[in-house]
Protein backbone atom coordinates (compact mmCIF):
# COMPACT_ATOMS: atom_id res chain seq x y z
CA UNK A 1 0.00 0.00 0.00
CA UNK A 2 1.40 3.28 -0.88
CA UNK A 3 1.04 6.23 1.38
CA UNK A 4 0.34 9.83 0.04
CA UNK A 5 2.54 12.21 1.88
CA UNK A 6 0.30 15.15 0.78
CA UNK A 7 -3.20 13.27 2.94
CA UNK A 8 -0.33 12.32 5.88
CA UNK A 9 -1.39 14.65 8.94
CA UNK A 10 0.61 17.50 8.73
CA UNK A 11 2.07 15.96 12.51
CA UNK A 12 3.23 13.13 10.53
CA UNK A 13 5.18 14.75 8.37
CA UNK A 14 8.69 15.90 8.31
CA UNK A 15 9.64 19.89 7.91
CA UNK A 16 10.19 20.64 3.89
CA UNK A 17 13.46 21.70 4.82
CA UNK A 18 14.68 19.25 7.00
CA UNK A 19 14.00 16.66 3.99
CA UNK A 20 15.73 18.76 1.63
CA UNK A 21 18.34 18.42 3.76
CA UNK A 22 18.54 15.00 4.17
CA UNK A 23 18.50 14.21 0.33
CA UNK A 24 21.05 16.96 0.00
CA UNK A 25 23.55 14.98 2.17
CA UNK A 26 22.84 11.66 0.71
CA UNK A 27 23.92 12.90 -2.39
CA UNK A 28 27.11 14.70 -1.38
CA UNK A 29 27.86 10.98 0.57
CA UNK A 30 27.44 9.42 -2.97
CA UNK A 31 29.75 11.62 -5.03
CA UNK A 32 32.13 11.65 -2.61
CA UNK A 33 32.66 7.71 -2.84
CA UNK A 34 32.04 7.53 -6.66
CA UNK A 35 34.63 10.30 -6.67
CA UNK A 36 37.22 8.38 -4.89
CA UNK A 37 36.74 4.84 -6.91
CA UNK A 38 36.49 7.07 -10.02
CA UNK A 39 40.13 8.35 -9.28
CA UNK A 40 41.42 4.82 -7.31
CA UNK A 41 40.60 2.97 -11.02
CA UNK A 42 42.00 6.16 -13.36
CA UNK A 43 45.45 6.13 -10.95
CA UNK A 44 46.29 2.86 -9.70
CA UNK A 45 49.06 2.52 -7.65
CA UNK A 46 52.52 1.22 -8.64
CA UNK A 47 53.44 -1.63 -5.63
CA UNK A 48 56.98 -1.66 -6.78
CA UNK A 49 57.20 2.55 -6.68
CA UNK A 50 54.93 2.06 -3.10
CA UNK A 51 57.93 0.05 -1.68
CA UNK A 52 60.64 2.02 -2.91
CA UNK A 53 59.14 5.21 -1.21
CA UNK A 54 58.75 3.57 1.94
CA UNK A 55 61.77 2.13 1.94
CA UNK A 56 63.34 5.39 1.58
CA UNK A 57 61.28 6.95 3.97
CA UNK A 58 62.28 4.01 6.59
CA UNK A 59 66.02 5.52 5.95
CA UNK A 60 65.17 9.04 7.72
CA UNK A 61 66.64 8.38 11.59
CA UNK A 62 63.58 10.51 12.86
CA UNK A 63 61.06 9.11 10.60
CA UNK A 64 62.50 5.28 11.63
CA UNK A 65 62.13 6.28 15.09
CA UNK A 66 59.06 6.86 15.21
CA UNK A 67 57.97 4.17 12.65
CA UNK A 68 58.61 1.60 15.39
CA UNK A 69 56.12 0.94 18.50
CA UNK A 70 56.52 -1.14 21.79
CA UNK A 71 53.61 -3.12 23.40
CA UNK A 72 54.07 -4.18 26.88
CA UNK A 73 52.86 -7.93 26.05
CA UNK A 74 55.07 -10.45 28.22
CA UNK A 75 58.71 -9.65 27.26
CA UNK A 76 57.02 -6.62 24.73
CA UNK A 77 56.25 -6.68 20.61
CA UNK A 78 57.96 -4.19 18.85
CA UNK A 79 56.36 -3.33 15.32
CA UNK A 80 55.46 -0.69 12.98
CA UNK A 81 53.64 2.24 14.65
CA UNK A 82 50.63 4.00 13.62
CA UNK A 83 52.95 6.48 12.03
CA UNK A 84 54.45 4.12 9.83
CA UNK A 85 50.80 2.90 8.59
CA UNK A 86 49.85 6.76 7.89
CA UNK A 87 53.03 7.02 5.69
CA UNK A 88 52.02 4.18 3.92
CA UNK A 89 48.64 5.35 3.28
CA UNK A 90 49.54 8.64 2.17
CA UNK A 91 52.63 7.02 -0.24
CA UNK A 92 50.04 4.36 -1.41
CA UNK A 93 46.99 6.01 -2.13
CA UNK A 94 43.56 4.72 -3.22
CA UNK A 95 42.81 4.20 0.39
CA UNK A 96 40.23 5.59 2.38
CA UNK A 97 39.72 5.66 6.46
CA UNK A 98 37.14 6.50 8.48
CA UNK A 99 35.35 6.31 11.99
CA UNK A 100 31.66 6.10 12.96
CA UNK A 101 30.21 6.28 16.26
CA UNK A 102 27.63 3.56 16.12
CA UNK A 103 26.63 3.31 19.98
CA UNK A 104 26.82 5.91 23.09
CA UNK A 105 25.62 5.51 26.66
CA UNK A 106 26.41 6.67 30.50
CA UNK A 107 29.43 3.86 30.77
CA UNK A 108 30.59 3.48 27.15
CA UNK A 109 31.34 4.48 23.02
CA UNK A 110 31.34 1.86 20.20
CA UNK A 111 32.86 3.28 17.63
CA UNK A 112 33.22 1.50 14.10
CA UNK A 113 37.05 1.69 11.90
CA UNK A 114 37.10 1.14 8.40
CA UNK A 115 39.65 0.92 5.90
CA UNK A 116 39.24 0.54 2.47
CA UNK A 117 41.83 -0.37 -0.26
CA UNK A 118 39.45 1.31 -3.05
CA UNK A 119 41.16 -0.36 -6.19
CA UNK A 120 40.48 -3.73 -5.11
CA UNK A 121 37.25 -2.96 -3.37
CA UNK A 122 39.14 -4.42 0.07
CA UNK A 123 37.60 -3.05 3.19
CA UNK A 124 38.94 -4.05 6.89
CA UNK A 125 36.79 -2.87 9.45
CA UNK A 126 36.81 -3.46 13.69
CA UNK A 127 34.66 -1.79 16.51
CA UNK A 128 36.59 -0.41 19.32
CA UNK A 129 34.51 0.31 22.79
CA UNK A 130 35.65 3.24 24.69
CA UNK A 131 34.94 3.12 28.65
CA UNK A 132 33.97 6.09 29.97
CA UNK A 133 36.01 5.47 32.84
CA UNK A 134 39.74 5.81 33.96
CA UNK A 135 41.74 4.34 36.85
CA UNK A 136 43.96 7.00 39.05
CA UNK A 137 46.19 6.61 42.10
CA UNK A 138 44.42 9.45 43.90
CA UNK A 139 40.88 9.93 43.29
CA UNK A 140 39.89 13.11 45.51
CA UNK A 141 37.04 15.18 44.43
CA UNK A 142 36.03 12.86 42.01
CA UNK A 143 33.48 9.87 41.43
CA UNK A 144 34.73 6.55 42.97
CA UNK A 145 32.83 3.25 40.87
CA UNK A 146 35.12 0.74 42.15
CA UNK A 147 39.40 -0.21 43.67
CA UNK A 148 41.91 -2.82 42.84
CA UNK A 149 45.68 -3.48 44.21
CA UNK A 150 47.62 -2.96 41.21
CA UNK A 151 50.97 -5.29 40.82
CA UNK A 152 52.63 -2.59 42.72
CA UNK A 153 50.78 -3.17 45.73
CA UNK A 154 48.92 -0.08 45.88
CA UNK A 155 45.47 1.21 45.60
CA UNK A 156 44.16 2.08 42.37
CA UNK A 157 40.62 3.75 41.73
CA UNK A 158 38.19 3.47 39.11
CA UNK A 159 36.34 6.69 38.27
CA UNK A 160 33.98 8.65 35.64
CA UNK A 161 36.18 9.79 32.79
CA UNK A 162 35.96 14.00 32.07
CA UNK A 163 35.61 14.35 27.96
CA UNK A 164 38.70 15.17 27.83
CA UNK A 165 40.16 11.79 28.85
CA UNK A 166 37.72 9.97 27.11
CA UNK A 167 38.92 11.87 23.90
CA UNK A 168 42.14 10.92 24.50
CA UNK A 169 41.44 7.22 24.82
CA UNK A 170 38.75 7.33 21.56
CA UNK A 171 41.57 8.81 19.73
CA UNK A 172 44.43 6.37 21.11
CA UNK A 173 42.19 3.55 20.30
CA UNK A 174 41.26 4.44 16.68
CA UNK A 175 44.83 5.56 16.51
CA UNK A 176 46.30 2.09 17.14
CA UNK A 177 43.21 0.28 15.54
CA UNK A 178 43.87 2.25 12.10
CA UNK A 179 46.84 0.94 12.31
CA UNK A 180 46.15 -2.12 12.12
CA UNK A 181 43.66 -2.65 9.38
CA UNK A 182 46.04 -0.42 7.20
CA UNK A 183 48.62 -2.76 7.49
CA UNK A 184 46.59 -5.52 6.99
CA UNK A 185 46.54 -4.29 3.37
CA UNK A 186 49.99 -4.05 3.04
CA UNK A 187 52.09 -6.97 1.53
CA UNK A 188 54.23 -8.65 4.62
CA UNK A 189 57.21 -8.82 2.94
CA UNK A 190 57.50 -4.78 2.39
CA UNK A 191 56.29 -4.09 6.08
CA UNK A 192 59.32 -7.01 7.25
CA UNK A 193 62.08 -5.21 5.00
CA UNK A 194 61.08 -1.52 6.31
CA UNK A 195 61.08 -2.61 10.16
CA UNK A 196 64.11 -4.49 9.69
CA UNK A 197 65.47 -1.29 7.72
CA UNK A 198 64.06 0.82 10.39
CA UNK A 199 66.01 -0.90 13.07
CA UNK A 200 69.25 -0.89 11.62
CA UNK A 201 69.03 2.86 10.97
CA UNK A 202 68.24 3.44 13.96
CA UNK A 203 71.41 0.93 15.82
CA UNK A 204 73.18 3.08 13.38
CA UNK A 205 72.20 6.28 14.40
CA UNK A 206 72.75 5.62 18.26
CA UNK A 207 76.15 4.14 17.67
CA UNK A 208 77.76 7.64 15.79
CA UNK A 209 76.94 9.25 19.41
CA UNK A 210 76.12 6.97 22.14
CA UNK A 211 75.91 9.88 24.81
CA UNK A 212 73.92 12.54 22.66
CA UNK A 213 71.58 9.39 21.95
CA UNK A 214 71.55 8.92 25.78
CA UNK A 215 71.05 12.63 26.58
CA UNK A 216 68.31 12.84 24.05
CA UNK A 217 66.51 9.93 25.35
CA UNK A 218 66.35 10.92 28.96
CA UNK A 219 64.86 14.31 28.22
CA UNK A 220 62.15 12.37 25.98
CA UNK A 221 61.32 10.56 28.93
CA UNK A 222 60.91 13.57 30.98
CA UNK A 223 58.53 15.76 28.82
CA UNK A 224 56.19 12.34 29.48
CA UNK A 225 56.59 12.25 33.14
CA UNK A 226 59.07 9.46 33.20
CA UNK A 227 62.15 10.35 35.86
CA UNK A 228 65.89 8.87 35.39
CA UNK A 229 65.37 6.64 38.28
CA UNK A 230 62.61 4.99 37.20
CA UNK A 231 64.01 3.96 33.31
CA UNK A 232 67.08 2.67 35.85
CA UNK A 233 64.09 1.00 37.71
CA UNK A 234 62.72 -0.51 34.22
CA UNK A 235 66.36 -0.99 32.93
CA UNK A 236 67.28 -2.90 36.69
CA UNK A 237 70.77 -1.11 36.30
CA UNK A 238 71.95 2.29 36.16
CA UNK A 239 71.92 4.17 32.74
CA UNK A 240 75.74 4.24 33.33
CA UNK A 241 75.77 1.19 31.94
CA UNK A 242 72.83 1.67 29.22
CA UNK A 243 73.51 -1.14 25.75
CA UNK A 244 72.51 -0.53 22.49
CA UNK A 245 69.81 -2.83 22.32
CA UNK A 246 68.28 -1.34 26.02
CA UNK A 247 68.62 1.86 24.11
CA UNK A 248 66.32 1.54 21.24
CA UNK A 249 63.88 -0.40 23.38
CA UNK A 250 63.60 2.77 25.59
CA UNK A 251 63.11 5.21 22.38
CA UNK A 252 60.53 2.71 21.06
CA UNK A 253 58.73 2.54 24.15
CA UNK A 254 59.07 6.39 24.34
CA UNK A 255 57.25 6.56 21.56
CA UNK A 256 54.66 4.35 21.62
CA UNK A 257 53.99 6.38 24.93
CA UNK A 258 54.18 9.76 23.03
CA UNK A 259 51.73 8.11 20.08
CA UNK A 260 49.21 6.64 22.89
CA UNK A 261 50.01 3.08 22.25
CA UNK A 262 50.43 2.18 26.14
CA UNK A 263 51.37 3.95 28.88
CA UNK A 264 54.18 3.82 31.53
CA UNK A 265 52.25 2.44 33.83
CA UNK A 266 51.55 -0.44 31.70
CA UNK A 267 55.12 -0.71 30.65
CA UNK A 268 56.15 -1.13 34.24
CA UNK A 269 53.46 -3.34 35.24
CA UNK A 270 54.36 -5.57 31.90
CA UNK A 271 57.69 -5.45 33.42
CA UNK A 272 57.29 -6.38 37.24
CA UNK A 273 54.49 -9.52 35.81
CA UNK A 274 57.86 -10.63 34.06
CA UNK A 275 59.85 -10.61 36.38
CA UNK A 276 57.56 -12.62 38.51
CA UNK A 277 57.02 -15.42 35.96
CA UNK A 278 56.49 -18.94 37.25
CA UNK A 279 59.14 -21.36 36.30
CA UNK A 280 57.76 -24.51 34.20
CA UNK A 281 56.05 -27.29 36.04
CA UNK A 282 57.55 -30.30 36.22
CA UNK A 283 55.90 -33.14 34.22
CA UNK A 284 55.18 -36.49 35.55
CA UNK A 285 57.96 -38.30 33.58
CA UNK A 286 60.59 -35.36 34.58
CA UNK A 287 59.88 -35.93 38.58
CA UNK A 288 59.64 -40.11 37.30
CA UNK A 289 62.95 -39.84 35.97
CA UNK A 290 64.84 -37.48 39.19
CA UNK A 291 63.15 -40.19 41.06
CA UNK A 292 64.68 -43.18 39.30
CA UNK A 293 68.04 -41.28 39.10
CA UNK A 294 67.92 -41.00 42.63
CA UNK A 295 67.48 -44.94 43.18
CA UNK A 296 70.26 -45.49 40.43
CA UNK A 297 72.32 -43.19 42.30
CA UNK A 298 71.69 -44.96 46.03
CA UNK A 299 71.46 -48.37 44.94
CA UNK A 300 73.62 -48.68 42.09
CA UNK A 301 76.94 -47.44 43.46
CA UNK A 302 77.00 -50.91 45.01
CA UNK A 303 76.39 -52.96 42.34
CA UNK A 304 78.76 -50.86 39.77
CA UNK A 305 82.00 -51.04 42.07
CA UNK A 306 81.17 -54.88 43.94
CA UNK A 307 79.10 -56.91 40.88
CA UNK A 308 77.87 -54.42 38.55
CA UNK A 309 78.44 -56.87 35.90
CA UNK A 310 77.14 -60.24 37.61
CA UNK A 311 73.33 -61.62 36.02
CA UNK A 312 70.92 -62.77 38.03
CA UNK A 313 69.70 -66.10 36.76
CA UNK A 314 66.64 -65.90 34.45
CA UNK A 315 66.06 -61.97 35.03
CA UNK A 316 66.43 -60.75 31.73
CA UNK A 317 64.18 -63.39 30.53
CA UNK A 318 61.53 -62.81 33.27
CA UNK A 319 61.85 -59.21 31.82
CA UNK A 320 61.25 -60.06 28.41
CA UNK A 321 58.73 -62.56 29.11
CA UNK A 322 56.83 -59.45 30.76
CA UNK A 323 57.39 -57.08 28.01
CA UNK A 324 55.84 -59.40 25.93
CA UNK A 325 52.40 -59.36 27.36
CA UNK A 326 52.44 -55.67 27.64
CA UNK A 327 53.24 -55.08 24.10
CA UNK A 328 50.19 -55.40 22.87
CA UNK A 329 48.81 -52.42 24.61
CA UNK A 330 51.58 -50.74 26.01
CA UNK A 331 53.67 -50.48 23.94
CA UNK A 332 54.39 -46.95 23.51
CA UNK A 333 54.52 -46.77 27.55
CA UNK A 334 57.49 -48.99 27.45
CA UNK A 335 59.14 -47.12 24.54
CA UNK A 336 58.41 -43.92 26.87
CA UNK A 337 60.23 -45.83 30.09
CA UNK A 338 63.12 -47.30 28.29
CA UNK A 339 63.39 -43.37 27.44
CA UNK A 340 63.97 -42.49 31.09
CA UNK A 341 67.10 -45.05 31.35
CA UNK A 342 68.52 -43.55 28.25
CA UNK A 343 67.48 -46.76 25.70
CA UNK A 344 65.95 -47.91 22.80
CA UNK A 345 65.13 -51.15 23.04
CA UNK A 346 65.22 -53.56 26.36
CA UNK A 347 68.26 -55.24 25.11
CA UNK A 348 69.91 -52.11 25.92
CA UNK A 349 69.62 -51.82 29.46
CA UNK A 350 72.26 -52.78 31.65
CA UNK A 351 71.97 -55.74 34.11
CA UNK A 352 71.92 -53.56 37.23
CA UNK A 353 68.99 -51.30 35.47
CA UNK A 354 66.54 -54.21 34.99
CA UNK A 355 65.58 -54.49 38.47
CA UNK A 356 64.51 -50.44 38.54
CA UNK A 357 63.28 -50.96 34.98
CA UNK A 358 60.85 -53.59 35.89
CA UNK A 359 59.82 -51.73 39.16
CA UNK A 360 58.49 -48.62 37.58
CA UNK A 361 57.00 -50.21 34.86
CA UNK A 362 54.88 -52.65 37.71
CA UNK A 363 54.11 -49.32 39.35
CA UNK A 364 52.71 -47.53 35.86
CA UNK A 365 51.40 -50.13 34.32
CA UNK A 366 50.47 -53.50 36.31
CA UNK A 367 49.83 -56.61 34.81
CA UNK A 368 49.21 -57.12 30.94
CA UNK A 369 46.03 -55.59 31.14
CA UNK A 370 47.48 -52.23 32.83
CA UNK A 371 45.86 -52.78 36.27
Amino acid sequence: METNIATMPPQNRLPAQYETQTALMAAQAKALVEARYTVAINRPRDMLEVQQKLEKECKRPNFAKSARYFKPLGKGITGLSIRFAEAAMRIAGNISSESLVIFEDSEKRQIKVIVTDLETNAVSSQDVIISKTVERLDAKNEEVLRSRTNSFGKQTYTVKATEDDVLNKQNAAISKTKRNLILSLLPGDISDNCLKICTQVITDENAKDPEAAKKALIEAFFCIGVKVQELAAYLGHSLDTLKPEEMMELQTIGQSIKDGETTWKAVMESKTEGDKKEEPKESKNDNLKKEIDAKMNAEGKAEKTAAATLKKPGKRDDMNAYLFTLAKTHKDDINQFLGLFGCETADELKDSEIDNFMKVLKENLGGANGK
